[in-house]
């Protein structure tokens, strides 16, 4: 972690101009950093500020709440506009209580999905997806091509053991049949 540096103060602004603004030159500083051992580390309201309960995720490193507009927003040209890490939890947890949880617009990149083909003259492929496999795994498979006939995905199968699963189809396929599984 970089020591912090005193660099500049807060200055109160009229109510019609910027409340705080960070700015480093520095390729080691920081433009805002807020810290604090219990509680929010940097808080951002955008119209009345929020009350307790809209403030139940409060022991976090940057909080956004909005009534009608964003409570979080990123933009970026090139790179990343939001980057999420966490080394032993979950990175990014989406919840709504009536819209949808995530709404995405352009593509998608899953890099735990892959693909499987199931070779002519066979009714399974079992995979290895490089990750842990556990027995309430969401596992997704689509054909990607013709098996012949009436032959469909029949079902899937998790081997929690090895880590692996296995994609059956309804009967032999007549020709090879690629299979995305993730």
């Amino acid at each position: 972690m970089v020591p912090l540096r005193p660099a500049a103060s807060a200055v109160p602004t009229p109510a019609s101009k910027t409340g705080v603004h960070g700015r480093s030159d520095a390729t080691d500083g920081y433009g805002v950093h807020g810290r604090a051992a219990d509680g929010i580390g940097v808080l951002g309201v955008l119209g009345t500020p929020p009350s307790a309960h809209q403030l139940e995720y409060a022991a976090s490193g940057v909080h956004g709440y909005s009534f009608d507009g964003m409570g979080v927003y990123g933009y970026c040209e090139n790179l990343r506009a939001v980057n999420a890490w966490c080394p032993n939890g979950i990175a990014v947890e989406a919840t709504s209580q009536n819209g949808p949880a995530l709404v995405v617009e352009g593509k998608v990149t899953f890099t735990t999905a892959g693909l499987s083909t199931i070779r002519s003259g066979s009714d399974r492929v079992t995979v290895t997806p490089g990750v842990g496999i556990e027995s309430t795994s969401k596992i997704l498979c689509t054909l990607h091509g013709s098996p012949g006939g009436a032959t469909a995905i029949q079902r899937v199968v998790r081997h929690p053991d090895a880590d692996t699963f296995t994609i059956y189809a309804t009967a032999n396929v007549a020709s090879e049949c690629p299979s995305p599984g993730s």
